[in-house]
């Protein structure tokens, strides 16, 4: 079974207060489950999205240059 983190678990290990995750949850890049009212995320699905955001600066960055 993957390992679960809480709402609050992301947004330390992100970085991020809880506006920007809500919205990386809304706008589909970050997968998060509901359960009853607690939002909680795989520690895989949360991997992805920061290897996803990586791809992303650097494509935006060579762009710009």
């Amino acid at each position: 079974m993957s390992e679960y983190l809480t709402a609050g678990e992301a947004m330390q290990e992100l970085k991020i207060c809880r506006n920007t995750l809500n919205k990386h949850i809304r706008s589909g890049r970050l997968m998060a489950y509901r359960v009853g009212r607690l939002v909680r995320i795989t520690r895989g699905d949360l991997e992805k999205f920061v290897k996803q955001s990586r791809s992303n600066c650097r494509r935006r960055s060579r762009r710009q240059n």
